[in-house]
């Protein structure tokens, strides 16, 4: 997702942000939105052909924006690995959701076999004399 689908769909690439990791889209999500963010804090009337402004900076920028504009962006990629994480996770949820039952169920054949123990122990034929 780009910047600019932020600022010019705020409300369907903020559904489509928070859909990724299922949380609920909210419109207070939209507030920050409200004022842009530009941390370079260029005045809103700045123009690039200014005589004053420096060229090679200008250039810089519009080569990196152009960079990053046509950079594939990793959305697949991360789906499948949230795919593949949340997999692995669901495994584990099952595995230690299952230790439980397994924990009871061996404590209740060592009881068993302690009572065995104890009563070939008790018994004449179990003793060794």
């Amino acid at each position: 997702m780009h910047y600019s689908d932020v600022i010019e769909r705020p409300k369907s690439a903020m559904h489509a942000l928070l859909d990724f990791p299922g949380e609920p889209y909210s419109g207070q999500c939209l507030e920050p939105l409200v004022q842009p963010i530009n941390s370079a804090n260029v005045p809103v009337d700045f123009n690039p052909s200014d005589p004053s402004t420096n060229l090679t900076t200008v250039e810089q920028a519009r080569q990196l924006s152009d960079k990053l504009r046509s950079s594939p962006q990793p959305g697949r990629a991360s789906l499948k690995l949230a795919e593949k994480l949340e997999a692995e996770f669901n495994q584990r949820v099952e595995y230690f959701g299952g230790l439980g039952t397994k924990y009871s169920e061996a404590q209740k054949l060592i009881a068993k076999l302690q009572k065995e123990f104890a009563l070939l122990n008790a018994s004449p034929a179990g003793k060794t004399s």
